[in-house]
């Protein structure tokens, strides 16, 4: 895709096909605007939203990860996402009125087994699953204020190249 801009380089379209190439084309990127004066350079706003995009991705991906727990008969991972959550909570009431329950847990990278679970077994991985989404909350939190904070796109990179070492 191709921009095409005016004498005055105000960009007039957007084509969707090969073109001549010539002083009033531009490849199409995503920060400029039919109507608007074209850029070669992406805004500082443009490369904020892409980086809380970002962020978000990387929060949702935190969010939702696993929750490996060590028991007395293994370590058992434990989905989070929402969808999970429900089965969750429904089997851990069932442990916790004294009804025998098991869950659907990861046994091994992919391996899922349904096994019996107690209702402390239960408020173990609660605990835990609950602290590792709170602390995803957290770094988003802090991630989403820094790059609100950044001035340029090199402070920008800083925080993505910190937060590729951040193991939070």
């Amino acid at each position: 895709m191709y921009w095409v801009l005016d004498d005055n380089g105000r960009i007039v379209s957007l084509v969707n096909s090969v073109i001549e190439a010539g002083d009033n084309v531009r490849p199409y990127d995503g920060w400029n605007e039919i109507g608007k004066d074209y850029t070669a350079e992406e805004p500082l706003e443009s490369i904020m939203a892409r980086f809380l995009q970002r962020a978000g991705m990387e929060f949702a991906a935190r969010r939702d990860a696993i929750t490996w727990t060590q028991h007395e008969a293994g370590l058992y991972g434990y989905d989070r996402k929402s969808e999970d959550i429900t089965n969750f909570l429904a089997a851990m009431k069932r442990a916790e009125i004294g009804l025998e329950t098991g869950y659907n847990v990861y046994v091994g990278e992919g391996a899922k087994q349904f096994l019996p679970h107690t209702y402390e077994m239960f408020k173990t991985v609660l605990q835990q699953s609950a602290a590792e989404q709170i602390a995803a909350y957290q770094w988003y939190a802090e991630k989403k204020t820094e790059i609100l904070a950044a001035k340029t796109k090199a402070e920008l990179d800083l925080i993505f190249t910190e937060a590729a070492n951040d193991t939070e």
